[in-house]
Order: structure tokens, then C-alpha cells, then sequence
């Protein structure tokens, strides 16, 4: 277990570790080029006493193209915790953030593999992408796996990334897309 919670210590490793955490801002990781600007946050961080950084990942400028991957980005954030004896929380946007899709990658839509959520009248429900794409969240996690297999690599240790946040803050209304209308009616099954 690389991370855990025990009596309200969190555990890394084997070891306790009291987490002082800063999360940078949301649109700023667009590519390799921003690793600099973590370097400075982290930096800032550390002379105000903090020991991790929060950096988010969105899927869409990790996955450029479908299986094409930008692993600088992570590459560079471990780099960065690590000269600075710091810890790092990857933030994953993925499918759905605040209700709305912004982050998957164009193919997904151009290949139909999300396809949006409905209004009654048939109409997309704001811009998300409906909770039965069940093909864009298996590439969601597919995504998210490689990015976490390159970080394992990177960091064989685990000392640096210790934990990810995956934000799944999917739409709470009715979809009305043929794929969820096959299945309103249906009996929820047991947990068994």
C-alpha cells in the first residue's frame, strides 16, 4: 500500500506523512513547455511551507491524438518535486469536470465514442459527454492508466507521486440519449 490513511495519519510507503498541499491553477499545464511555471509554484510553495503540489493533468493535452501520449508533462512535474524533496498529487480532468466535458480529446467526439448527453427534447444537455459512453470512459481510464504507468516508471520509488485525485463530477439531470433510455425502467441491481 503506497497511501493510506491510519488514525488519521496519512501513510506513504510504510511511513507517516503530515501532507501540506497547494493546487495550481486549473488551465495552466497546456503542454511540456509549462513545466517551468510548476517549477517556480513549487519553489513558492516551499519557502511558504508547503511539501506537495497538486498539479492538474487534463486528459485532452495528455492524450494529443488518439494513443499519442505527452508524457514531458509528467516527466516534468516528478523531475521538479524531486530536486525540490517535495511531493506531487496529480489532479486528473477527464471526462467530466463541473458537470461539462471540456477535457476529452477531439477524437472522441469525431469517432463518436462520447456522444452527448440529451435534453427531453432531444437537444445536447450542456456540452457533456452522457454517463453511457461506456467506450469514453473505458478510454478515459486507458488514458489515465498510461499516464500513471509512465509515472511508476519515473518515480520506481514512490516517494514523489503520492496520490492522484480523478475529478468525476458527471451531470446530475436525466439523459435522454438513446443509450440511457435503454435502460430507464431497468431493475438496479444488488450489490452482491
Amino acid at each position: 500500500v503506497l497511501f493510506r490513511s491510519e488514525k488519521g495519519n496519512i501513510i506513504v510507503c510504510g511511513q507517516p506523512r503530515i501532507v501540506l498541499y497547494g493546487e495550481t491553477l486549473e488551465d495552466v499545464m497546456t503542454d511540456a513547455a509549462d513545466v517551468p511555471y510548476y517549477g517556480d509554484q513549487f519553489d513558492k510553495w516551499r519557502r511558504q511551507g508547503l511539501n506537495t503540489v497538486g498539479a492538474i493533468i487534463q486528459w485532452n493535452r495528455f492524450e494529443l491524438r488518439k494513443d499519442q501520449y505527452e508524457y514531458a508533462m509528467i516527466d516534468g512535474l516528478i523531475e521538479a518535486a524531486r530536486e525540490r524533496n517535495m511531493h506531487l498529487i496529480i489532479v486528473w480532468f477527464g471526462t467530466w469536470r463541473n458537470l461539462q466535458s471540456n477535457y476529452v480529446p477531439g477524437y472522441i467526439w469525431d469517432e463518436k465514442i462520447g456522444f452527448p448527453a440529451l435534453k427531453e427534447d432531444g437537444k445536447p444537455e450542456n456540452g457533456g459527454v452522457s454517463p453511457f459512453a461506456t467506450k469514453c470512459a473505458e478510454r478515459d481510464g486507458l488514458a489515465l492508466n498510461k499516464l500513471l504507468a509512465r509515472a511508476a516508471l519515473k518515480d520506481p520509488g514512490h516517494q514523489v507521486l503520492i496520490a492522484v485525485q480523478v475529478e468525476n463530477e458527471m451531470p446530475c439531470f436525466q439523459d435522454y440519449s438513446p443509450a440511457a433510455n435503454e435502460h430507464i425502467g431497468e431493475q438496479v441491481r444488488s450489490e452482491e
